[in-house]
């Protein structure tokens, strides 16, 4: 099902985790302004709104799982394969040199090569435009 042709699809999968993500946030900062209300802010938001934005975006977010819970449950595996990932590249404090550099070598990429558009002069001081005409 990941594998799919249809963009609209995949933009489904992650819509849900987006609005997940976004609705947590301002309900972080609705909490913080709980626990901490003296702490200098840039911007110092009502709480009215955070409220009202949670109250829709609840509704909405339980509203997506009734009507599409496979939608929202492939978005939530989507969202979980970051979690073995979390685990053992930040997590994990005491990692063998070798995972290291396993890893240092899975992202190494090499050179691009057999590229005509590399082999043209490049535009600039010493070339005039003619040449690419």
């Amino acid at each position: 099902m990941l594998v799919t042709s249809d963009i609209y699809t995949l933009i489904n999968y992650v819509g849900f985790i987006n609005y997940l993500f976004y609705g947590v946030t301002v309900a972080g900062q609705v909490v913080l302004r709980w626990r901490e209300p003296h702490r200098p802010r840039p911007i110092k938001v009502s709480l009215f709104f955070p409220i009202i934005y949670l109250l829709f975006w609840a509704f909405l977010l339980v509203f997506s799982l009734y009507s599409e819970p496979l939608v929202c449950g492939i978005g939530l595996a989507i969202m979980l394969t970051g979690v073995p990932v979390y685990f053992l590249g930040v997590h994990w404090k005491n990692k063998p040199p070798s995972f290291n550099s396993m890893v240092g070598e899975c992202c190494r990429r090499p050179p691009p090569q057999g590229r005509e558009s590399w082999d043209r002069p490049k535009m600039g001081a010493f070339c005039s435009r003619r040449e690419y005409l």
